[in-house]
């Protein structure tokens, strides 16, 4: 397992729904190193939920709007 380190930006400005600025975003790209993927789906955040009517907790975190 390689570990990668990158530092932490002073602060995520919003500017639009699913830019590149949150924490999500980061989280997701590994410090904006890599390509994005569902920081779920990677390991780096745990979304889960108690009762969903359709479709997965993840996609909570993810970049496609979702009806859940």
């Amino acid at each position: 397992m390689v570990e990668v380190m990158v530092k932490t930006p002073d602060e995520f400005v919003y500017s639009y729904d699913f830019d590149d600025n949150g924490a999500l975003y980061w989280l997701g790209t590994y410090g904006k190193t890599r390509i994005w993927q569902n920081p779920h789906a990677i390991g780096q955040v745990r979304a889960f939920a108690s009762s969903l009517g359709q479709g997965e907790a993840e996609n909570f975190v993810g970049r496609v709007p979702t009806n859940t």
